[in-house]
């Protein structure tokens, strides 16, 4: 239903949207030939008119009636063409939204009916005041996302990397001893690129990084600790599971505010307020759909199986 609406106001707008353009267009050549009659008035070999003769006066009058009425058309039909625009755009999030996430049966949300307004709060206010909350909750999902890492977690994962380095990094000895031989430090094998493009060669470098951990495990957790410590923003910080818990709370409250926000555009449409879906509308709360159903922007989305 809601698609079928989406694609008669688009019919519907860009229609109005040609008739303003070409009467704008009317305007714009009705007053370029006024122009030229002026010019003509006031530059002709005999009889030059001046600023104050009559018809030249008429004529000014004229073209700034043509220039005043295209001024007045031109942001209707800019309304009406980006009214064409937007809803091109939500058409085709709705239509790649059904395409990722391929259910064969479509679970469906319970009805949100229209919040009821508060006192001198209009449609139109209300309505505004849903998208301001959902521009607030993306600005939070997005702080929360960019949150730096708790520096203990930072440090202990780096305290690992050094433990696990140093225990590859000891010598072997024992072609040394039995024949000889060089001691063996660690090394790692590195695929490389031929110059020139011909091909690729693989060879062998110290493991530095086991090296070093193994001779200077001690000084290496101290520099690392250091270093941490002087980059660390814990103030702001999120452990993974608070990131994940706060970005899983905003999700549902944006979902729950664009829930009302569609209720109350239908309602404004209804009584003929001129109001239109926001491009970015999340399909669930457009169409009606189920919580559970992944976001168009959830990860996980391009994974999920036909039921």
């Amino acid at each position: 239903m809601i698609v079928e609406e989406l694609l008669q106001e688009h019919a519907e707008a860009r229609a109005t949207g040609r008739v303003l353009s070409g009467q704008i267009a009317a305007y714009s050549e009705k007053r370029m030939g006024l122009a030229k009659e002026r010019h003509d008035l006031m530059t002709r070999p005999l009889e030059r008119l001046t600023e104050t003769d009559p018809k030249i006066i008429t004529l000014d009058r004229d073209i700034a009636a043509c220039i005043e009425a295209a001024a007045r058309l031109q942001p209707r039909a800019e309304q009406y063409f980006a009214t064409v625009a937007s809803i091109d755009v939500l058409v085709r999030k709705l239509e790649d939204y059904f395409n990722q996430v391929k259910l064969v049966e479509v679970p469906m949300a319970k009805s949100v009916a229209p919040p009821k307004l508060s006192k001198n709060e209009t449609l139109m206010d209300a309505i505004e005041a849903r998208r301001r909350r959902v521009r607030e909750l993306a600005a939070n999902n997005e702080a929360y996302r960019a949150a730096p890492q708790p520096s203990s977690v930072v440090l202990q994962a780096e305290i690992d990397r050094i433990n696990a380095a140093a225990e590859l990094g000891a010598p072997n000895a024992i072609d040394a001893i039995e024949s000889g031989a060089s001691l063996e430090w660690p090394t790692l094998d590195i695929d490389e690129a031929v110059w020139g493009g011909h091909g690729r060669i693989k060879v062998k470098t110290p493991d530095v990084m086991s090296i070093l951990s193994y001779l200077f495990r001690e000084q290496m957790i101290a520099a690392a600790t250091k270093a941490i410590a002087d980059a660390a923003d814990d103030a702001a910080a999120l452990s993974d599971a608070d990131r994940a818990r706060l970005i899983g709370e905003v999700d549902r409250d944006a979902l729950a505010v664009q829930r009302e926000e569609v209720a109350l555009i239908k309602e404004a449409k209804a009584v003929g307020v001129p109001v239109s879906y926001r491009p970015d509308t999340d399909p669930r709360a457009l169409l009606g759909l189920a919580d559970e159903l992944p976001a168009p922007s959830d990860p996980d989305l391009h994974r999920r199986k036909k039921r």
